[in-house]
């Protein structure tokens, strides 16, 4: 069975750290998402299967601590029909 809509990719993400304790992600909504999926992994080409955190649509980003390694995030949006869109 096929699903529709899938979320599409967010786009521009940016990171920031505006306050120097915290590490803020924002991006551009992606079609068709309810909300925003955060993951982690310590490795630029890991898997990136921890969520790290959620985001509802429309709001500015995702904020967290600063963490105390490397770290780095993809987003991806999801909705309630199809699931997890593509990561980016």
């Amino acid at each position: 069975m096929a699903c529709a809509p899938l979320p599409g990719p967010v786009g521009n993400l940016s990171v920031a750290t505006p306050s120097g304790g915290d590490l803020q992600l924002s991006w551009n909504d992606a079609t068709n998402a309810h909300d925003y999926v955060v993951f982690s992994d310590t490795a630029p080409n890991g898997s990136f299967d921890t969520v790290a955190g959620t985001a509802q649509s429309g709001t500015p980003g995702w904020t967290t601590g600063m963490p105390p390694g490397i770290e780095f995030y993809l987003v991806a949006g999801r909705n309630s029909s199809c699931g997890i869109g593509p990561k980016r």
